[in-house]
């Protein structure tokens, strides 16, 4: 049990747990965080196949003789009562929970006789109901839930109570971070380099032609707008491009490199970072730990190293956490730490996906609607900050925005979508001047 636990907890503390926790939250945003969600699926199914078989060697030396008798559904059931009872995810909790519904019970028939023979596992049945319907999380998420309270109530302001949320706040400088060391050194893009080029990209869902032959090219230096009405295909778009969604048709290269068929955890690694529509972050980790997680790729320790605490895992992680805490000092978020990001408002959780989208200095960024969800004051003050990701960051950005005034002030140029295909691209004149894009947004005159 102590050799398990000192594993355990190596691995929670380390870049596996993190992105076991990631894949556990969204499998398209660990991807974006270029963590190969295959591979730490696997991974996790050896663990705990590791586990089971070291916990089954013990036990089979204890019975002597081990059949299929020894795991009746009663036995099944217990681990399963014992996990979510005490909690996914908590080690004390788990076994806390192991010893009342295992040790206990023996010990109370021991103490008080036959007649408490088979309450624990209506006990159990109750138990496991209850944790369900009102704490999937188990007795580990009451425990934590009250922490949270006790935490808030002793914050002049809470983060928890929406109402008491200010989303009007600026957007904060977002973190000037040099690329990690521990990542290969890319040479400086010259301006007007063809940064990403998408030639004839077409994505197909059975009978719905989501992206139709689409274009576009994103130069180094620029922010190039990605607009068009809802429905135009602008996310099935940026999925393709990083991966997420197959294309029927087309190529994608990223600064010359084919990356077309590439992994979507690898585009990340190359050079490719983004945000989602709906966040992306794993909201039940910290505003540390999810600028720890977008450091992934610079985690450049041994997965032995992780298990077993040793070699250069403990001083790459020291280094991982100052980058994050210097980044956190620099969003002014020293408050909200360690804080999960689940009880951030919006607008808060807008600022730390950006500050983790810019942690590894990709060479593109890509912005799938960065003011959803904001006030006009923080939309506004969004702008100046999307500048600065170009001029004072030196990064190339490709923005998706229904803000079209945002989107007027802070692009360099604009392709249109509508119905899956591009209607128009050129400088933000040439377009707001082409009738086909005024009949997207506005439609057609009807003849009288």
């Amino acid at each position: 049990l102590g050799l398990v636990w000192l594993v355990d907890r190596n691995v929670t503390r380390s870049r596996l747990g993190r992105a076991l926790r990631a894949v556990k939250a969204s499998e398209p945003v660990a991807a974006s965080f270029a963590i190969d969600v295959g591979r730490h699926k696997l991974f996790a199914f050896v663990l705990s196949g590791a586990f089971a078989g070291v916990s089954g060697a013990i036990y089979g030396a204890r019975v002597g003789t081990v059949s299929a008798s020894n795991f009746d559904y009663r036995f099944s059931l217990l681990l399963v009562v014992i996990v979510v009872i005490g909690g996914l995810g908590s080690r004390p909790g788990v076994v806390i929970s192991a010893f009342i519904y295992v040790e206990l019970p023996y010990l109370l028939i021991e103490l008080f006789g036959e007649r408490l023979r088979g309450w624990d596992l209506i006990l159990g049945a109750l138990g496991l109901m209850l944790a369900v319907r009102n704490h999937p999380g188990g007795a580990a998420e009451i425990v934590e839930h009250r922490a949270e309270r006790r935490r808030a109530a002793a914050e002049a302001a809470s983060v928890v109570a929406p109402e008491d949320r200010d989303d009007d706040e600026p957007v904060p400088a977002l973190p000037e971070m040099p690329r990690p060391a521990a990542l290969a050194h890319r040479p400086d893009v010259p301006a007007g380099t063809v940064v990403l080029d998408v030639h004839e990209v077409s994505v197909r869902f059975g009978a719905l032609q989501a992206v139709d032959a689409a274009s576009l090219q994103v130069r180094a230096g620029e922010i190039v707008g990605l607009i068009g009405p809802n429905g135009a295909g602008k996310t099935t778009l940026f999925n393709a491009v990083t991966g997420l969604v197959p294309i029927t048709g087309g190529r994608i290269t990223l600064l010359g490199t084919d990356v077309t068929t590439m992994a979507p955890h690898r585009r990340a690694a190359a050079g490719m970072g983004r945000t989602f529509q709906g966040i992306g972050l794993a909201k039940d980790l910290s505003v540390t730990e999810n600028l720890l997680l977008a450091q992934h790729t610079a985690a450049r320790y041994s997965t032995a190293e992780a298990l077993l605490g040793i070699g250069r895992s403990g001083r790459i992680e020291r280094d991982l956490r100052e980058r994050a805490r210097e980044a956190v000092v620099a969003l002014g978020f020293e408050r909200y730490a360690d804080t999960p990001v689940r009880l951030l408002s919006h607008g808060q959780q807008r600022i730390v996906e950006l500050g983790c989208v810019v942690m590894t200095a990709p060479d593109l960024v890509m912005l799938d609607e960065p003011s959803a969800g904001m006030s006009p004051g923080a939309a506004e003050n969004l702008a100046v900050r999307l500048r600065d990701i170009r001029d004072q960051l030196g990064r190339t950005v490709l923005l998706i925005e229904h803000n079209l005034p945002l989107v007027l002030d802070v692009c360099d140029s604009l392709t249109v979508l509508a119905s899956g295909a591009v209607i128009a691209s050129g400088s933000i004149d040439e377009v707001a001047r082409n009738a086909e894009v005024v009949n997207a947004y506005l439609g057609e005159a009807v003849p009288v």
